[in-house]
């Protein structure tokens, strides 16, 4: 299974920011998958969110972490199948089939 990873080139000025991964990462059914986000300089006060979008399908939030540590699952998304590093990266376990999309991380202001 290929999950592919397109980058983007980081954001100079406080902005929204998206970036899709640039690579593509090929992972065996049932394996772990680690993905980086390119987004290396985040501001204090944002949230960082970890997107994909399957062929046919519209984005799916997989999780958002805020600054200050805390993690928010998407829908349907569930700490035992996506977990997020302190760096930002996104732990995808237990890769099946369905995991194949492309996978965004997101910048943004956190809305208190």
């Amino acid at each position: 299974m290929a999950l592919p990873w397109p980058p983007a080139p980081l954001s100079e000025t406080w902005r929204p920011a998206a970036a899709p991964l640039a690579s593509t990462v090929q992972v065996r059914v049932g394996e772990d998958a680690t993905l980086q986000c390119p987004l290396l300089d985040i501001p204090a006060g944002a949230v960082l969110s970890w997107y994909r979008r399957a062929v046919g399908h519209g984005p799916e939030l997989l999780l958002s972490i805020r600054s200050t540590g805390l993690v928010t699952h998407g829908p349907g998304v569930g700490p035992d199948k996506v977990s997020a590093a302190a760096d930002g990266s996104l732990l995808l376990r237990a890769s099946q089939r369905s995991d194949a999309a492309v996978y965004y991380c997101s910048v943004s202001r956190a809305v208190v």
